[in-house]
């Protein structure tokens, strides 16, 4: 009853087998590294393990002298292989070992060994053995050995020395010195493909394949080892291609050579660790640097060497552990005809306690057509070579002996074109270990005439790390998408602020629009990896960032273009009594001064503040309730502007009468001018910006930090190339901070302690007693208050001074539009009466001209219409800022902290507009001073860009600086349309 239960127990031992059996055959490429000169006397050196072996000497085998592999002793013949190793039997008592090894000869009269001048005879003409040694000269159908001393048949497997040998046609056929026998080559495929290699730019008929592969096919169904090697190069010769040198390789399954990987294992090699080492970043530690191994093969598939690699241009030395290498190496053809064909097997050598291991690195052959691949698709092999400078030669017939002739010039070279080694870094608590590296290499190929002119081949060498559970992708996703989400809440905020500030919430397409710049306007590229697998990526949000900032930057262009602006100027005029006389340019200084200084002129001696003081009090007060503004005139296409320009009979004198001097006009366009000073100025300087920039990645040698090397440095190294991921990011992170470090520096110490340019333009307003009233929006702006508190600011200078010292000492009242505050400064939410009511000062007359095609613009221009219009506005908007309209009104608040930090603003204006105060110069946001944070960001963008498209960081730098000029151009002068426009101005007085 129990016999069930032990077959479940034997068949879970019999799986746990197998699947040890299968963990120990992975592991099968990890072994410990030796060398033939290291094997002790009794072992071999077997070259699919790269490792000493013992020979049985049970079966009566010792290492041969080359010690690769295991020979019959001295006692012994060998009758077969096995294996890879020869089957040996012991001779019998009073017999010698034949030459060749394989048969045992009875020596005569106990005579083994023939007298120095004789030569040893073992076989008969036909090759077959003798009854017993007989020593004699060299009969025919045989020939001497290298020493004179024996005589060999012809089918002597180590030897292919064709002097005086026969060979029976009739039931054997001679190939490259062996006479074989027929019954041994069955159904041989005497075709021309079978000698065929097919290059890319032609098929050739090899002559190398001709003599040598079915010599190799034929001893390596024997189990020759030597000859299996040499059969599987003529399948490496063919880049693995589904040719028959392969196919024929194939069909020796049982021989003893590794040439290919398994195809459904590939995931499961490329993803095994048995690579113990813990490799480090660090400069000096041991664990810094990959070693590699070579074994090296003959054509013929003789161990030459193990060793470090020889390569073209030091290939595969002193390879850095993290360091990414992309060099170029040049040679010319005369020396790919002068290397020898050689096939090597890498090995990537490392430190397991004290023992040096070695990982078996495997190969793909990329083909030229490929430009994509899978990777898990594809087929691992394990030799290659450098040069293949003989399969290109091509086999002429011979229609008249039936033989082939070798073509004097290579056809074709085929040569190493590029090589590329992948190393796969492990993650999580193995980081510092790696996986088995891949290498990667594509052949390139060059035809008789390129081959004839001695041209310069270039061949590529890379070196790659790369992070093999890199989550990098899907962590950008994720931090993008969290900063969309932001743009977009950000987005939809400032477009609903944009519908407050316009009265305008209709879903429109210009509402679309601005919700669009708003929310792109947002978008830079900031996210800066030094991995090459995630260029593209970089480079399309960068050339993305780059596209919607542009609009971004179009849509600040469009907004500046529209802004309503005017300068309310309070001055009043001045009232002259007497009649103003003008001395003749003939009168004397006596008769001047007398004039000057007599007694009937005492009242007009008085000084200007005297004049408006009485003239305040002459004036008559009007309470706020007696007008409404729709009481204010507003000119109309009819009405002309009642001024009259007295020009006196003569230059003397002008009559007798009381007037009013009109207000002088310049100190309006002194501050239009200095308005069009600030719209010009930054908080950075864009040359001292893009020179430290220069200076810090070019002179300083910041630039060497691009170098895909793990420490800093500030030197070049040619064999590491610059990696465009670092290279972007230490770029930008060099501009940025140098932006920065001029942004901080001008709010926290040039704004603070050496001069604010706002605070200076403020000061000035209220100097030349001008105000200033600014419509962003249609119902959002600002306001400046400079209202001078002397009621006067057209005075001599001795006046003026007084007038600054009596503000200083507080001897008069403050600037504040309030009395008895300083808040000079308003963030502006006006009503919608308001709005059209001061639109139709601009829209109810025809201010503007058709200025095309005519050559006097100015001179067309109704300057008395705009002149009646724009006291109207002045006197408007004076009598609106002091509360002389019932109907509109504003009131004076502070903002709460949600409206400063989100920069809007809840209050309902619907009845009354509404001044908050602003203690930040908000009115700069309609200047570059006051958005350069886009001006920053749209400058970052463009040097980015630059630096994507070009890879030069000069080049960047140069358009980042013409684009930045260009951009403050095209603000200067639609600054100076719109002013001339929105103020009423004549263009022709602004600089």
């Amino acid at each position: 009853m129990r016999y069930p239960y032990n077959n479940r127990i034997i068949l879970c031992f019999i799986i746990l087998c197998l699947t040890i059996d299968k963990t120990i055959g992975t592991s099968e490429e990890v072994f410990e590294l030796s060398r033939p000169s290291l094997c002790k006397n009794d072992e071999y050196f077997d070259t699919r393990f790269f490792s000493c072996f013992k020979c049985n000497v049970l079966e009566s085998l010792e290492p041969s002298t080359d010690r690769l592999r295991c020979v019959c002793n001295k006692f012994s013949k060998t009758i077969a292989f096995k294996n890879g190793n020869p089957v040996c039997k012991k001779c019998g008592y009073n017999e010698t070992l034949t030459i060749d090894g394989r048969d045992c000869i009875a020596c005569k009269n106990n005579i083994c060994k023939c007298s120095s001048n004789e030569i040893q005879m073992e076989r008969s003409w036909n090759g077959s053995l003798l009854d017993s040694v007989k020593c004699l000269p060299c009969p025919k159908n045989t020939y001497p050995s290298p020493k004179d001393s024996k005589c060999l048949p012809c089918n002597n497997l180590d030897h292919r020395v064709r002097t005086n040998c026969a060979c029976p046609m009739e039931s054997h056929i001679r190939i490259q010195g062996y006479c074989l026998n027929k019954d041994d080559l069955p159904d041989w495929p005497d075709l021309k493909s079978t000698y065929t290699i097919k290059f890319q730019s032609e098929n050739v008929d090899s002559y190398y394949l001709r003599t040598e592969l079915q010599a190799a096919m034929y001893f390596c169904k024997k189990k020759d080892k030597l000859a299996c090697e040499h059969l599987s190069h003529m399948c490496v010769l063919t880049l693995y291609a589904s040719s028959i040198q392969c196919t024929l390789f194939m069909q020796t399954h049982m021989a003893p050579i590794k040439l290919l990987y398994n195809k459904d294992e590939t995931l499961t090699i490329l993803n095994a660790k048995n690579i113990s080492q813990m490799y480090s970043l660090g400069k000096d530690d041991d664990n810094n640097t990959l070693n590699f191994t070579m074994a090296i093969f003959s054509l013929e598939g003789k161990l030459r060497e193990i060793d470090h690699p020889s390569m073209p241009c030091h290939f595969l030395k002193n390879v850095r552990f993290g360091v990414n290498l992309d060099k170029e190496c040049i040679v010319t053809v005369n020396d790919l005809l002068n290397m020898k064909v050689e096939f090597l097997q890498l090995y990537l050598t490392f430190k397991e306690g004290n023992k040096a291991l070695s990982h078996a690195v495997p190969i793909y052959i990329k083909k030229g057509y490929e430009s994509d691949y899978d990777i898990l698709e594809t087929q691992l092999v394990r030799k290659f070579f450098l040069v293949d400078n003989i399969s290109g030669i091509k086999a002429l017939p011979n229609f008249l002996t039936g033989t082939f002739l070798k073509r004097s010039n290579l056809s074709v070279l085929r040569y190493m074109k590029s090589f590329t080694v992948l190393v796969n870094v492990q993650s999580g608590k193995a980081r510092g270990k790696i996986y088995p590296p891949l290498a990667i290499i594509e052949y390139g190929e060059l035809t008789e005439q390129q081959i004839s002119r001695n041209a310069e081949v270039k061949i590529n060498y890379k070196i790659t790390f790369a992070l093999k559970e890199n989550h990098i992708n899907s962590n950008i996703q994720i931090f993008i998408g969290i900063l969309s989400s932001i743009a977009v809440i950000n987005s939809a905020l400032k477009t609903w602020t944009y519908c407050k500030r316009n009265y305008n919430c209709i879903s429109s397409t210009t509402i679309l629009f601005w919700f669009l710049v708003y929310a792109i306007g947002q978008t830079i590229p900031y996210i800066l990896l030094p991995d090459t697998s995630n260029e593209s990526i970089i480079q399309i949000f960068t050339i993305i960032g780059f596209s919607l900032k542009i609009i971004d930057i179009v849509g600040f262009l469009y907004r500046h273009w529209d802004i309503y602006i005017f300068f309310i100027d309070w001055e009043q005029p001045k009232t002259i009594h007497h009649s103003l006389k003008y001395d003749s340019p003939h009168t004397s200084f006596r008769k001047l001064y007398a004039n000057i200084l007599t007694d009937d002129n005492v009242e007009n001696s008085r000084t200007p503040s005297e004049i408006i003081a009485a003239k305040r009090k002459r004036k008559s007060r009007k309470t706020r309730g007696e007008n409404t503004p729709n009481q204010i005139s507003v000119p109309t296409e009819s009405e002309e502007l009642q001024v009259t320009y007295s020009i006196p009979n003569t230059l003397m004198q002008i009559k007798d009468s009381a007037q009013n001097l009109s207000v002088s006009i310049w100190r309006t366009y002194f501050v239009a001018n200095e308005w069009l000073k600030l719209q010009t100025k930054r908080r950075i300087n864009i040359l001292l910006q893009i020179v430290g920039t220069l200076i810090i990645l070019e002179v300083i040698g910041v630039k060497y930090w691009s170098l895909a090397v793990p420490e800093i440095t500030f030197n070049n190294h040619p064999d590491v190339r610059i990696n465009f991921s670092l290279q972007y990011a230490v770029c930008a992170v060099v501009y940025i901070t140098i932006y920065f470090m001029q942004y901080l520096t001008s709010i926290l110490f040039y704004e603070r302690f050496i001069r604010n340019q706002m605070q200076q333009f403020v000061d000035l307003c209220s100097i030349v007693n001008i105000s200033v009233f600014i419509l962003e929006y249609s119902y959002y702006g600002f306001y400046i208050h400079g209202r001078s508190v002397h009621g006067f600011s057209d005075t001599d200078l001795f006046t003026l001074i007084n007038n600054l010292k009596s503000e200083e000492n507080q001897l008069c009242a403050h600037r504040g539009l309030v009395p008895g505050t300083t808040e000079q400064n308003f963030v502006i939410s006006i009503t919608q009466t308001f709005r059209r009511t001061y639109e139709r000062f601009y829209t109810g007359q025809s201010l503007k001209t058709n200025r095309f095609l005519k050559k006097n613009i100015y001179s067309s221009m109704n300057w008395s219409q705009i002149c009646d219009t724009r006291i109207k506005l002045n006197q408007f908007l004076c009598q609106f800022l002091d509360h002389y309209f019932k109907d509109e009104d504003y009131i004076i608040k502070e903002q709460n902290i949600i409206e400063k930090l989100c920069d809007i603003l809840y209050t309902d204006t619907n009845q009354t507009s509404v001044f908050y105060i602003d203690n930040n110069y908000s009115f700069n946001r309609v200047m570059p001073y006051g958005n350069e944070g886009l001006i920053g960001t749209f400058e970052i963008t463009i040097f980015l860009f630059a630096l994507t498209l070009y890879d030069n960081y000069v080049l960047a730098s140069t358009i980042t600086f013409i684009l930045s000029h260009l951009f403050i151009m095209i603000i200067k002068y639609s600054g100076r349309k719109n002013l001339s426009s929105k103020t009423l101005l004549d263009e022709r007085f602004l600089i």
